[in-house]
């Protein structure tokens, strides 16, 4: 009987441990029951809309290189992602025809040039000897004037003399032969007299001769010179168009920045007037572009909001997303979505190397909501979308007809 009733007894106690068990199992999935269910009601958890495309861009649009002329290609200097200046060669054409132009209208510039200079050192030798000339010329017609002063008052003493004489021949103090030879001497200074007057008129008519001959030299060399100053302008106009022409036939870069897109052309390939050649992308900060459907984006994105980017290539797992913040969405739709910009984190940390033309995905923040909510709007969603993908009865029975 006694071992009966410790059965009994050792019974009842495991029985009360067991249900004890039972409560507090009990207890503890009402805990968790409660917990998850106050987190699915008063739980918030954000809500994320998802970009169908995006891409990783600098500040500044590219800048497109095209052919001014049409040539063929001689050499492809730039290579793709190569960084450049402003106005470094990326192609150059072929200038064959043009180089020898040049080199013709060098050689016949060089020839004017050196003629104009023998016009001119002749110009100023013919001015310097009209001066001389000049000089000489009153030089002498000083001296001319000098002699007829002394031949005149010569002729005018002799003059003199001989009505002196013939006063004392008259009376008879003189004879007629004293007369006769004082007569004969006035004549004679008489006769030099208008000899200086002839030769000081030939001097004066020699100068102006002369001079009129000097002008008349020197207008012809002024306006050879300045036949050859116009031939000149018009080689150096032409030789300045060559050279230009020649230039364009060296396609430069139209900025600073990298070599974002390079056309494939070689060595002989023919380009047409306005191709492109290259594409520069300017260096400057990055950011982050993203399309967006806009029944996701209208009136749920907007400036401030907070995203992630993931990179194509660039596994999340491994590299981790990138940061970013919403800075400005678009007002109209364009080619079927809104275009949203957003810029990057300045204190992120990644391994990734970023650089324009990157693709991705960009995933925006627009709000936080319980699970409840977001669990109603996931099927609100997929119901939307079945019914959409299922045609109406109408239309099959028309399809049927």
């Amino acid at each position: 009987m006694q071992v009966d009733f410790q059965r009994t007894l050792r019974g009842l106690s495991h029985e009360r441990r067991s249900t004890n068990t039972h409560y507090l199992l009990i207890g503890i999935l009402a805990v968790l029951f409660g917990g998850w269910f106050a987190w699915l009601s008063w739980g918030r958890v954000p809500l994320y809309e998802v970009s169908s495309s995006a891409r990783i861009e600098t500040g500044e649009h590219g800048r497109p290189v095209e052919t001014v002329l049409p040539g063929r290609v001689a050499r492809v200097i730039a290579r793709l992602g190569e960084t450049v200046q402003k106005g470094a060669v990326v192609v150059e054409l072929e200038d064959t025809a043009v180089r020898s132009r040049i080199q013709g209208a060098e050689t016949e510039l060089k020839a004017l040039t050196m003629q104009l200079e023998a016009r001119q050192s002749e110009r100023v030798l013919t001015e310097q000897l009209m001066d001389e000339r000049i000089k000489q010329t009153e030089v002498n017609l000083s001296q001319a004037r000098t002699r007829r002063e002394q031949a005149e008052a010569a002729s005018q003493l002799a003059d003199y003399t001989a009505k002196q004489r013939k006063q004392l021949q008259e009376k008879g103090i003189t004879s007629e032969s004293d007369y006769l030879q004082s007569r004969s001497n006035s004549v004679q200074k008489l006769a030099e007299l208008k000899s200086t007057d002839i030769e000081l008129e030939r001097l004066r008519a020699q100068s102006m001769v002369e001079q009129g001959e000097s002008r008349t030299h020197l207008a012809e060399l002024s306006a050879r010179i300045a036949e050859l100053e116009a031939s000149i302008a018009r080689r150096r106009g032409e030789l300045e168009s060559l050279r230009k022409e020649w230039d364009d036939h060296r396609v430069r870069a139209t900025a600073d920045g990298l070599i974002g897109e390079l056309a494939d052309i070689r060595p002989g390939s023919f380009v047409a007037t306005g191709t492109r050649i290259a594409t520069i992308v300017p260096t400057g900060v990055l950011h982050a572009v993203a399309e967006f459907i806009p029944a996701k984006a209208i009136g749920l994105v907007a400036p401030g909001q907070s995203a992630r980017i993931r990179l194509d290539g660039f596994p999340a797992a491994q590299y981790g997303t990138l940061q970013a913040r919403v800075v400005d969405v678009a007002g109209e739709i364009r080619n079927g979505t809104i275009r949203v910009a957003l810029a990057l984190a300045s204190d992120r940390i990644s391994s990734i190397p970023l650089q324009h033309g990157q693709p991705g995905i960009v995933q925006i923040e627009v709000g936080r909501v319980s699970p409840v909510e977001l669990i109603v709007r996931t099927g609100v969603r997929m119901f939307q979308a079945d019914a959409s993908a299922q045609p109406l009865p109408g239309a099959q029975n028309g399809s049927a007809k």
